[in-house]
């Protein structure tokens, strides 16, 4: 039980120590989201990607289907600015 705890611990002082970030649409200026936060694609570490926990609402919504990496299966949203 003390390992769980510690993991824990150790986990949450990580994402405490993490930048979150207010992400906007460069289109339209719409606020996407204000929690989110960067991480990198282990597939091929030269693309940045974000994180949030909130979904988009508004002129910036979810577009395709969710794909996974082959290395780490982690699930891909893409979105789009609907605004003509």
């Amino acid at each position: 039980m003390s390992n769980t705890l510690n993991g824990s611990s150790s986990i949450n002082s990580y994402f405490h120590s993490k930048t979150v970030y207010e992400l906007s649409c460069k289109h339209c200026s719409t606020v996407v989201c204000n929690r989110g936060m960067k991480a990198i694609l282990l597939g091929d570490t030269r693309v940045e990607l974000y994180s949030t926990d909130s979904p988009p609402s508004g002129r910036v919504q979810l577009v395709d289907k969710d794909y996974m990496t082959c290395n780490c299966h982690c699930k891909i949203r893409d979105l789009a600015c609907l605004v003509w």
